[in-house]
């Protein structure tokens, strides 16, 4: 049966066919490149390092502190971030587990940072004294330092997107957060906390 096709013109269409499957290959080993870079690079985002960025704030004791220059003291710290007056109650879920873990260890410690926008002097004393009022403990006084600063900065790098939630990281003597949590104490959150803390030397 003659279908009108010589045998070279056959040979162009094998030739041809075989040259689609081939681009169709390498067009999907093009793809599959693409794909794993790209998940290569969230990766690498998700695993990226938080350091603490510099800011100074006043402890409750009335004195000047500088992060993350004071975490030198330790080799670990503790760190809970609040935005807002009423989110107390949700660092205050978190503070009898860190008093325990920090009397466990000779290496830890732990801040509580009330995080505020820049006012003016008489609106800053006024907050402090309120909240000093309210704290009678040294060691409560010493570890409660407030911050007036620039928010949007500081949150950026801790990588915080809003500020309706309480924040915990967990921060080693050269600034850097090898781990962080939002929200109330949990059994899920502390767990995984204590898994990433290395053991005491």
């Amino acid at each position: 049966m003659d279908c009108g096709l010589s045998s070279g013109q056959l040979m162009s269409d094998n030739s041809f066919n075989s040259w689609i499957v081939s681009l169709m290959r390498s067009q999907r080993s093009l793809w599959i490149l693409v794909l794993l870079l790209h998940v290569s690079t969230m990766h690498a985002d998700s695993q990226s390092t938080i350091s603490f960025p510099k800011v100074k704030g006043k402890s409750l004791q009335g004195n000047e502190v500088l992060f993350p220059s004071v975490f030198k003291s330790q080799d670990y710290h503790m760190v809970m971030v609040a935005f807002e007056q009423e989110q107390q109650l949700d660092v205050n879920t978190w503070l009898p587990h860190l008093e325990t873990l920090a009397a466990s260890r000779n290496d830890l410690d732990f801040f509580e940072l009330p995080t505020i926008s820049r006012m003016n002097v008489l609106m800053r004393w006024i907050i402090y004294r309120g909240m000093r009022s309210g704290i009678k403990e040294d060691s409560s006084r010493k570890r409660t330092v407030t911050l007036h600063i620039d928010k949007q900065p500081f949150k950026e790098s801790l990588k915080i997107e809003t500020e309706s939630s309480i924040y915990a990281f967990l921060v080693d003597s050269k600034g850097t957060v090898i781990w962080k949590g939002e929200g109330v104490w949990s059994e899920v959150l502390w767990e995984d906390l204590l898994e990433v803390l290395p053991a005491e030397k």
